[in-house]
């Protein structure tokens, strides 16, 4: 009697079969999406390069050199129409000083112009820095010097993805609880 026991088949194979969401691992998470509008190369490059290293979560979609062609990124047009391409940031760090349409009035722009999902990290050197405030009022989540350090960087970028995250798992938790808190319910 070694018959073919499905039974005995489908027990001895249960215990190795894990849900595919049992470890979560970067790459089976959605990705934060990340644009990025800095004139300077090297500040780019940096800044990728920290975003590699220590925010597994953020996916660069774009990079933008000015603001006028950050404006025909966010609004659709030209070369930025296909959203499959060039999806919509959850994300953006912003230079404050670049020529053309700069940082400024692209916070400005956007007042006019809502991107609800949008979080703005700007990003200028030690100079603009007296204009912190300024930025904030005008819709900036964030404002950060530009680091001199990688390590500096990285703390920002890691924090900001941490950050996001959090905020993440917030939103998703409150309709949950908004459905756990019925107005017909048994008390004892």
């Amino acid at each position: 009697m070694c018959g073919f026991d499905p039974l005995h088949r489908h027990h001895a194979k249960q215990p190795v079969k894990r849900p595919a969401t049992s470890i979560m691992s970067p790459s089976a998470t959605p990705k934060i999406s990340v644009l990025i509008a800095d004139d300077a190369k090297e500040d780019r490059f940096l800044l990728k390069s920290a975003i590699t290293d220590h925010a597994p979560r953020f996916q660069i979609v774009g990079e933008v050199i000015d603001g006028a062609e950050l404006k025909d990124y966010l609004s659709g047009h030209g070369k930025y129409a296909d959203r499959g391409r060039h999806p919509l940031p959850d994300l953006l760090f912003l230079d404050l000083r670049m020529p053309g349409m700069d940082g400024f009035e692209v916070l400005e722009w956007l007042q006019q112009h809502r991107h609800p999902r949008l979080k703005i990290v700007v990003r200028t050197d030690s100079a603009g820095f007296a204009y912190k405030s300024e930025a904030l009022a005008l819709g900036a989540s964030h404002f950060f010097a530009k680091q001199s350090t990688m390590d500096e960087l990285a703390k920002m970028v890691s924090g900001l993805q941490r950050e996001m995250l959090d905020d993440e798992e917030n939103k998703s938790k409150r309709p949950a609880e908004k459905k756990h808190r019925p107005g017909t319910s048994s008390a004892g």
